[in-house]
């Protein structure tokens, strides 16, 4: 037996369920069709951020193999005021603190630095930027800083140079025998990746301290 006995009174129960629910409804179509759209919207933004800083690094890049890379700045700090948030906005940072370093600004430089090392989530580009901006520290004089910057609990591949740089930074602070435990470490390294140590060798020749195994 139908619910409904007469069309009438189907189309009238119609009406009823459209006066109740019809908002709604309508309300639910226009946010999903707002969701589709705003997430195309989101996508196509996405897309041409990416696009419009990939072409500010390729000057970038051109600028750095020229004679001249300083005109690099230009670029570089145009993708990190306007499009920071793509992953060129880290590299951009970098290719600044460079700058900043070969022409002595070691402050910038350590800004820049400190500046892509918060913005990046990946790991071992992280520990990287731990070891420029340590050196840039220990350049600048602030030896402390340099070493609580070097303070990790797994410099992964990095381990050798972290140790080298943290001995280099301790026979600055006349701290000798703890370098040489340091420059140890960091020669055990480089040894597993048969990497050239000699230079290494003379800065714990250097040091004058007995080699205590």
């Amino acid at each position: 037996m139908d619910v409904y006995s007469t069309e009438e009174e189907q189309v009238e129960a119609i009406k009823k369920w459209w006066r109740e629910n019809g908002k709604s409804v309508i309300f639910g179509v226009v946010l999903g069709l707002a969701a589709v759209f705003g997430w195309r919207g989101w996508r196509e933004h996405q897309a041409a951020q990416a696009m419009a800083s990939s072409e500010l690094f390729q000057d970038v890049l051109t600028s750095l193999r020229s004679d001249t890379p300083d005109k690099a700045r230009a670029p570089a700090a145009e993708i990190v005021k306007n499009y920071s948030s793509t992953g060129y906005g880290i590299l951009a940072r970098l290719v600044l603190a460079k700058l900043d370093v070969d022409n002595q600004h070691l402050d910038q430089a350590g800004d820049q630095l400190k500046q892509a090392l918060a913005a990046t989530g990946e790991a071992s580009l992280a520990l990287e930027i731990r070891l420029r901006l340590a050196r840039v520290q220990t350049a600048a004089g602030d030896q402390d800083a340099a070493l609580a910057t070097l303070d990790v609990k797994d410099p992964g591949d990095y381990a050798p140079d972290y140790a080298e740089l943290r001995g280099d930074i301790l026979a600055r602070q006349g701290k000798a025998q703890q370098a040489y435990t340091a420059y140890q470490q960091a020669m055990k390294g480089y040894t597993k990746k048969k990497l050239d140590t000699s230079m290494l060798e003379m800065k714990m020749s250097d040091l004058g301290v007995a080699n205590q195994g």
